[in-house]
Order: structure tokens, then sequence, then C-alpha cells
């Protein structure tokens, strides 16, 4: 949901990080995908073979504390939400601690 968003916004990332490092190496692998998550991976792949999305990389969870906290939410609402120009105040404190350097 959060890359098809992108697209519509124009703003489609051209890196996916992700903390699930099975399912980086699947979609990595060029495998075909018979999985729970096969809609997800098949779209990224897709992505990736189209040239929108140019690469898929594994990071630690303890990396990107912002995404996690964000996927802990979305676990927690039952609608869709959407942020183009502000965060929800759950990653406010995260925020400085994923910023490079």
């Amino acid at each position: 949901m959060g890359i098809e968003f992108a697209a519509d916004l124009g703003t489609l990332p051209t890196v996916i990080e992700s903390d699930a490092r099975g399912v980086v190496k699947l979609i990595n692998s060029g495998k075909t995908i018979f999985t729970e998550i096969s809609l997800v991976c098949s779209d990224t792949v897709s992505r990736l073979s189209d040239g929108s999305i140019s690469r898929v990389y594994y990071v630690p969870r303890r990396t990107n504390i912002v995404a996690h906290s964000l996927a802990k939410l979305a676990i927690t609402v039952d609608y869709d939400r959407f942020w183009v120009e502000s965060f929800p105040d759950c990653v406010r404190h995260c925020i400085h601690d994923d910023l490079p350097g």
C-alpha cells in the first residue's frame, strides 16, 4: 500500500529498506514467489523489473526505528492512514535517532 501511495504521489522511492531479512532475500532472489506475502513481494519484484524501484535492502530494525514504530501503529488501527507533509506523534521521538550522521 505504501509503495502504491508513493507512486500515486509521483514520489515513488527508488530504494526500499526492510528489517524482514527473509522477505528481502526472497524479493532479490528473482524466484517466483508463492507465500502468504506473495502479493506484496510480487508487486515489489515487478517494480524492480520496470525500474521504478532500484534496490531492496535489508536493514536491522535498530537502524530504522521510525519504520518499526509505524508498522506497530499500523496493526493498531483498522483504517488507512497517510501522512504527506507531517508524521504521527508516535514517531516524533524516533526521527532524530534515524537521521544519518
